[in-house]
């Protein structure tokens, strides 16, 4: 079973990311969404501490699962089609 959780970020908030708190190594290992206007962070456990930062409140960002966000990385925000 995949434990894992996604969130996706506004690519504005890059600088935001404590990269050790999260399964990417640095900003040149996100995908980016095709417009590079947003990009996926994957984690274990609870939510980062850095994302209520971003958010400025208790709630954080919206997780998905492991199926959630390959739904999501194939739509064409994510995937070319060509």
């Amino acid at each position: 079973m995949n434990s894992k959780k996604y969130i996706i970020v506004d690519s504005e908030y890059i600088e935001y990311v404590n990269f050790t708190e999260v399964l990417e190594t640095s900003p040149d290992t996100v995908r980016y969404s095709l417009n590079k206007k947003k990009f996926f962070l994957k984690y274990n456990g609870e939510q980062p501490d850095f994302i209520f930062y971003i958010t400025q409140d208790a709630i954080g960002l919206t997780e998905y699962n492991h199926q959630e966000i390959i739904e999501i990385l194939a739509g064409p925000e994510w995937t070319s089609p060509d």
